[in-house]
């Protein structure tokens, strides 16, 4: 059994897409044949079920783990087209049991082993924005962080802060992915009436890329259609996302997640 790389999704700022991207990237790497847990700390905005369009099928959490009253795999859901996987442990609203360095090692060792080993090639941990203690936590089972940002004065500002207090809670592997970016379509056509777009946005990448300081893994553009099909519960697989620069994105960032090299914006 391969080892189990585990990352934590996260930035200091609310509003920044991190569990779009989250349960998308759990897509686009469950697409390459691989099997993804995405576990969803954010207990009091969870959203990774809404987007996975597992909501109705959510019976437990990692509370009710953390609490005897489940085992993991029975808390765990797994994802319709997907089921063999891409998987969900839910969140919930958080009890007297508190997510500590403690907890996620019990959950970490509670998930479903084949060989003594566990049976995910990833884990991505989805955490919320501001709450310092939960990442902190969140951070002792990690071994890389994707700081979410868009390119927004403030959103910048918070991935500086997510770095820093990462650094100091032992991961230094971080990695930058923009996201909602809005001229992020340019990169993915290559006509002459969008070479001057291409130039501004550059510019504009490189400001936010220098600022941070961190490795570039991936550029996210916005797209309008997007939030109609997330409201649905449809993720990149589906027809609705065919040949849109926000599936090439995914599929990127997921390929050099694998040790790939491929290009920021190829459209193979």
């Amino acid at each position: 059994m391969n080892h189990t790389e585990i990352r934590v999704v996260t930035s200091a700022k609310g509003g920044v897409g991190k569990s779009t991207v989250c349960a998308n990237l759990g897509a686009a790497l469950a697409m390459r044949g691989k099997r993804v847990l995405l576990i969803d700390c954010d207990t009091a905005n969870r959203s990774l079920d809404l987007l996975l369009g597992v909501q109705d099928s959510v019976l437990y959490s990692y509370f009710d783990v953390l609490a005897g009253r489940c085992s993991a795999a029975q808390a765990m859901t797994s994802v319709p087209g997907m089921e063999d996987s891409l998987f969900l442990l839910p969140g919930g609203h958080a009890d007297k049991t508190s997510l500590d360095k403690d907890a996620f090692a019990y959950l970490l060792a509670a998930l479903p082993k084949e060989n003594d080993a566990c049976i995910f090639d990833y884990i991505y941990i989805d955490t919320p924005g501001g709450m310092r203690d939960l990442l902190t936590a969140a951070a002792s089972i990690a071994e890389e962080a994707l700081i979410i940002s868009s390119a927004q004065s403030t959103a910048i500002r918070s991935a500086e802060q997510t770095a820093s207090l990462l650094s100091v809670c032992g991961i230094p592997s971080q990695k930058l992915i923009i996201n909602a970016f809005m001229e992020g379509e340019c990169f993915f056509t290559h006509t002459k009436r969008r070479k001057q777009k291409q130039i501004l946005a550059t510019k504009e990448l490189f400001d936010v890329v220098d600022t941070v300081a961190l490795p570039l893994l991936g550029v996210i553009p916005f797209d309008a259609d997007v939030w109609s099909a997330q409201n649905n519960g449809l993720l990149i697989g589906h027809p609705a996302y065919r040949k849109k620069p926000f599936l090439y994105a995914f599929q990127n960032i997921a390929a050099r997640l694998e040790h790939r090299y491929v290009p920021l914006f190829t459209t193979s």
